[in-house]
């Protein structure tokens, strides 16, 4: 769709820093203005290898893009975004989704996902016996939300939420890299986290094999990703924002062959060949793990 947006540069999101150096050199860089950014923010985008200018840090060494859209520009267009091939392979989704709760440290309680999309997290967690919240910016999202009987509203994290309550879990799947500033919104988080609860979340890493070795033709150079985590910043961010108890492992994904095929064709070579020989094969469901995401288990810091 076409929407009115502003691009400015920015210094890094992690320290404050206003010195960098070029890390990337960017192929997506828009004037402020209207743009037609149909598709580009939505999750199951094919805008692979398209990226805005990637710098790092000269002080922490945190990699992050700029210029980039405003904050309030990037609230109007995720608000906006429709996703109808998402809604189309969720099954595959609700596999994972199942096995992510299964591993989970408690089994009840008060739950809020930041980013919950059409809320087949949630659905599944109340299922299990959660009592459910949660947080969205789009707003076809949320109507989906409702008309599937859950507690969600539309908005962003460090906004003030409509419950006045705590969390014994929250969680975020796949958002952090999307945030443009990060620190304020996991500083929020803590603030929602109830006494002995936890923040559970996942996230693409750039410091991996996969992504050395794919260079820059690495799929997860995207114009929706504004930031880069490596481990080392990940850890600076956590300790910032009130974290103190975390563990870093791979997170894992459930995927229908399908589904991958459509993605893997609108990556770069050699990525786009295995998208055509996966068309060969029948629509299964699939486990995949490339290393590049993590799963993070944190807990804050109590005063």
């Amino acid at each position: 769709m076409t929407t009115r947006w502003r691009v400015q540069e920015r210094p890094c999101p992690l320290c404050g820093c206003a010195e960098s150096r070029l890390y990337r050199e960017g192929n997506f860089t828009l004037e402020s203005g209207t743009a037609d950014m149909s598709g580009a923010f939505s999750c199951t985008n094919v805008e692979h290898g398209r990226h805005f200018p990637i710098r790092r840090c000269d002080s922490c060494q945190f990699v992050y893009c700029s210029p980039c859209p405003t904050s309030d520009s990037l609230e109007g267009l995720y608000s906006s975004v429709v996703d109808p091939t998402y809604v189309q392979f969720e099954d595959a989704r609700r596999v994972a989704v199942r096995e992510v709760i299964r591993r989970l440290p408690i089994s009840s309680g008060r739950l809020l996902e930041v980013g919950c999309y059409t809320g087949i997290f949630l659905e599944e967690a109340q299922r299990a016996g959660f009592e459910c919240y949660g947080i969205e910016p789009s707003r076809a999202a949320v109507d989906l939300c409702v008309e599937r009987g859950l507690r969600v509203a539309q908005g962003f994290v460090d906004h003030p939420l409509p419950w006045d309550v705590k969390f014994d879990l929250v969680v975020m799947w796949d958002v952090l890299e999307h945030l443009h500033d990060p620190l304020n919104a996991v500083r929020s988080i803590r603030e929602l986290v109830a006494p002995g609860g936890e923040f559970h979340f996942t996230m693409v890493r750039i410091d991996c094999m996969f992504a050395r070795i794919l260079g820059r033709r690495w799929p997860w150079f995207m114009p929706m990703h504004l930031l880069y985590f490596e481990r080392h910043s990940l850890e600076t961010m956590l300790r910032q924002a009130g974290f103190g108890d975390y563990s870093i492992g791979n997170n894992f994904h459930y995927s229908q062959v399908r589904y991958l095929e459509k993605k893997l064709k609108g990556m770069p070579f050699p990525l786009s060949v295995a998208g055509h020989l996966l068309s060969l094969l029948p629509n299964l469901t699939v486990r995949v793990s490339l290393g590049d995401t993590v799963y993070v288990r944190a807990k804050p810091l109590r005063n």
